[in-house]
């Protein structure tokens, strides 16, 4: 009869203290004060090896060291001291040190230490080093200013793909800064770097298709580069789109698509698209007609300063439309249309200025001032 092995049993002792052991651990994790205090605990023992490793002569443990610091992740920052760290591993030729420290004084605004590491990266092929260093040169931070270093910092990385710098490069040919004015090569890196999401250079590609700038002009095209940028969020693609579709040009006529595309770059504050959203709820055009929503819409655009809008919003106050009448608001709205010289609003002050009560004149005239005044100080007021 063949023999039948049976374990013998684990001890109680050991199985009872695994349990307690597993309990008492899950119920520590699930303790947010204890929790904490492991991984601290836990940080400083990881930063206390690094440390070790560090003051070894390890470059890459060197950079370790100084990232924390810079963080403050598992030790207290200080900068200072990440600052020392970084530049042992960077003399050591350590790439990512000598990109970090080179980050870490370009924050600080000390370029002339900012250029000399980013300098170092850069040649080493660093693309957001050699995007770095093309600013230092264009604005001549740490180094001897130079719009041709600049355009070929840029082309290195631009060539490697780093879309930042395609779009950079692409503005420089398009202001033609440090080289003759280039717009086919501007807009052949605007779209590198559209193509690859840049909100900028989508919006930029769309402008060049709309006016024929490097490109043939091409309605369809441009729309198409407005809309993506628009997607986006970007206002000035959005207000963008509504002219495309308030005019048909490239997309298919629509007030219902242009008022909301108007709307989308009216709520970010653009004053264009807020009086002409102004407009199509006044008109009916692409909404349900509505001199409320229209008064509004004139108002936020009238405290920019918008004329046109300060002139709609006059005639709206004084005839009481989605307005209470208000000739105060009204002639204080003309006066400062007249201002910034609207030929309509003038003709109107011309005429009912004489014709105004004394006090309401004074009223409205001193609002007028108090708005300017307001207005010095704010940077939406153009």
């Amino acid at each position: 009869m063949p023999l039948k092995l049976i374990r013998p049993p684990a001890p109680r002792k050991w199985i009872l203290s695994a349990f307690l052991l597993a309990g008492l651990c899950f119920l520590l994790a699930r303790v947010p004060a204890v929790k904490s205090a492991y991984r601290a605990v836990k940080g400083k023992i990881e930063f206390k090896i690094a440390l070790r490793s560090a003051q070894r002569g390890d470059a890459e443990s060197q950079l370790n060291v100084g990232k924390m610091l810079e963080d403050g992740v598992k030790v207290p920052k200080d900068l200072n001291q990440a600052v020392v760290w970084y530049r042992k591993a960077a003399e050591q030729g350590n790439f990512k040190a000598q990109v970090q420290i080179g980050l870490l004084f370009f924050t600080q605004n000390q370029f002339d230490e900012a250029s000399k590491w980013i300098s170092e990266a850069a040649q080493k092929g660093d693309v957001e080093s050699q995007y770095l260093l093309a600013g230092l040169y264009d604005k001549g931070l740490g180094v001897e200013q130079s719009y041709g270093k600049s355009a070929q910092w840029l082309r290195q990385a631009a060539e490697k793909g780093h879309m930042e710098s395609q779009h950079a490069l692409g503005v420089l040919f398009l202001d033609g800064r440090g080289m003759p004015r280039n717009y086919p090569e501007a807009a052949k890196w605007f779209h590198a770097s559209a193509e690859i999401g840049h909100v900028g250079s989508q919006y930029n590609l769309g402008l060049f298709y709309d006016r024929g700038l490097g490109v043939k002009r091409n309605p369809a095209e441009a729309a198409k580069w407005f809309e993506k940028a628009a997607d986006q969020g970007d206002a000035d693609s959005q207000f963008q789109m509504a002219l495309k579709y308030d005019k048909g040009d490239g997309v298919a006529q629509s007030y219902e698509q242009s008022a909301k595309w108007y709307e989308k770059a009216a709520q970010q504050g653009f004053n264009q698209a807020q009086y002409n959203l102004g407009n199509r709820y006044f008109r009916g055009q692409g909404v349900k007609q509505d001199f409320k929503q229209a008064a509004q819409w004139y108002q936020q655009a009238a405290e920019q300063g918008l004329p046109r809008a300060q002139y709609e919003l006059a005639l709206m106050y004084g005839k009481g439309q989605g307005v209470p009448t208000n000739l105060v608001e009204a002639y204080k709205w003309l006066v400062l249309a007249q201002m910034q010289g609207h030929e309509e609003a003038d003709a109107v002050v011309n005429k009912i200025g004489p014709a105004m009560p004394a006090d309401k004149l004074a009223e409205a005239e001193k609002q007028a001032l108090q708005f300017l005044k307001k207005a010095a100080g704010r940077s939406d007021v153009k």
